[in-house]
């Protein structure tokens, strides 16, 4: 029972990414909630397609078994059973890139992702193909990249012209509303703190997405520069060409971001210089000044100094990190 429960939690995380998606397949590497959506939808469609229906209305394929509850779920959520064609795969780009358009009232950068899709990378090879590409008889065009032929059929050339696409990389829809510029460190952390609220605390994995950007990703870079950076005189802290301001941990502390993900392998691991130690310190320290700055106004007696005492040892003997 307990891997159909499993199986089934997976079914609902998919479900959940396709309504973010507008039901449109995930790119091949892309993990969701701790799952890998693409093969996992692959799996499905492979049951679906090539297993054996049983009396129940279950269908076996292998080791695998769908049954007739899970297969009710994924129908009335709309679930497509078939691999996407190249035309669907156009179709859907065509219809996301529509409504980016429309959404923010400029194309996208060349990496940027929009509902879980490169939109980014496809609207260039698009403006690629138009730029280096040889006109043919029929209206398509055909360039030859890397020893593979990309082509643009005539129809997928009027269907671009049909929503005002623009060749030019440079070249921007009309009607630009000028935005001022947005601080990304913060704008991530928003996510954050909306992905902690409908999470109960839990920070993302790596690699899993949210809000259309890889948080997981985001969250492990912070732990990356505080535990490996150098620290300067200003409390910021440097690794490589990231920052950690000392403005930047108070925040991260104020929603109890965890700057260690596995605590058991930290501890475990060898100092062997001064500056393993003083890495090892700093987050010693944040714990123990987050205690203090929680309790700075309860300590009213010596049981109250008493009862902070033991809670500082507790730290420094790794027991309660």
């Amino acid at each position: 029972m307990a891997s159909i429960d499993k199986f089934d939690k997976k079914i609902d995380i998919t479900i959940d990414y396709l309504k973010q998606s507008s039901n449109i397949d995930p790119r091949i590497n892309e993990i969701y909630k701790g799952i890998r959506i693409k093969p996992f939808i692959n799996t499905l469609r492979n049951i679906y397609n090539n297993g054996k229906k049983l009396e129940d209305g279950s269908i076996k394929y292998k080791i695998y078994v769908l049954t007739r509850d899970q297969i009710d779920k994924l129908n009335s959520n709309n679930f497509n059973w078939n691999k996407e064609s190249l035309e669907e795969q156009f179709d859907n780009n065509i219809t996301l890139l529509n409504e980016f358009v429309n959404k923010y009232n400029r194309y996208p950068n060349i990496n940027e992702i929009y509902k879980h899709h490169d939109l980014g990378s496809w609207v260039n090879n698009i403006r690629n193909i138009f730029k280096n590409g040889l006109v043919q008889e029929d209206g398509s065009i055909k360039i030859e990249f890397n020893s593979k032929i990309k082509y643009l059929s005539k129809d997928r050339i009027d269907r671009l012209n049909d929503i005002g696409f623009i060749i030019k990389k440079e070249s921007k829809p009309v009607k630009i509303i000028k935005k001022e510029k947005k601080d990304k460190w913060l704008l991530h952390f928003e996510s954050l703190k909306r992905y902690m609220d409908e999470h109960d605390n839990l920070l993302p994995v790596y690699g899993e997405f949210y809000e259309d950007c890889e948080l997981g990703n985001w969250v492990n870079k912070q732990r990356l520069i505080f535990n490996q950076g150098d620290e300067l005189k200003n409390g910021t802290i440097k690794y490589a060409t990231s920052i950690l301001t000392k403005e930047r941990i108070e925040k991260l502390n104020s929603i109890n971001f965890d700057f260690i993900g596995n605590k058991e392998k930290y501890y475990k691991k060898e100092i062997k210089n001064t500056e393993d130690m003083n890495k090892k310190r700093r987050y010693l320290l944040l714990q123990l000044n987050k205690i203090l700055i929680n309790q700075k106004n309860n300590i009213d007696s010596k049981q109250d100094i008493d009862s902070l005492n033991k809670k500082i040892i507790k730290i420094i003997e790794k027991r309660e990190i």
